[in-house]
């Protein structure tokens, strides 16, 4: 991903100016604590991964702290919580490239659901049928079962136990 980063000069004092370079979505959190004495003078784009949006919520609690007391400088810009999780999303968004597609972490939920339909509608899986391998490639690995087929025309995929991992009848509770 191409993200957009400022570079920022923060004036500590009357005689020390401190020259950094942050993604767009900290500059507003620098705002809240330097007020006047941060000034954007440039901007560079960087090629790197881009966090969770609620890892980075936590990184820039833990960084920059509380503005006061009761509320960190992050959530005074964002919001507290899921919502300012969602508020930091969106700017995390703003500050990727215009060619760069949003990565599967920014998707909501209802946005994957649409993805989804529309990979059935054309050919793909459903969501229950994804759904189903899943369940069945989980069982395999973390189980010791073997899948025989995830072709999925003929019903959903099939889990049969090997003798060490099941039980002696057969079933899968000697899998667990």
């Amino acid at each position: 991903m191409n993200v957009i980063y400022d570079i920022c000069l923060i004036r500590m004092s009357e005689v020390t100016t401190t020259k950094v370079t942050v993604p767009r979505w900290e500059v507003p959190v620098l705002g809240v604590l330097h007020g006047d004495n941060l000034q954007v003078v440039d901007q560079i784009i960087i090629e790197r991964a881009v966090p969770n949006p609620a890892d980075e919520f936590t990184r820039l609690v833990t960084r920059y702290g509380p503005k006061n007391e009761d509320v960190p400088a992050v959530g005074a810009v964002y919001g507290q919580f899921g919502p300012g999780i969602a508020a930091l999303r969106k700017e995390m968004l703003d500050a990727l490239t215009a060619d760069d597609a949003p990565p599967e972490v920014y998707k909501t939920p209802d946005e994957r659901k649409a993805e989804a339909e529309i990979a059935a509608s054309k050919g793909g899986m459903s969501l229950v049928e994804e759904a189903q391998a899943r369940d069945a490639a989980h069982l395999a690995v973390h189980h010791g079962g073997v899948v025989e087929d995830l072709n999925l025309a003929d019903g959903p995929p099939v889990l049969e136990s090997t003798s060490e991992s099941a039980g002696e009848n057969g079933s899968a509770a000697g899998l667990i």
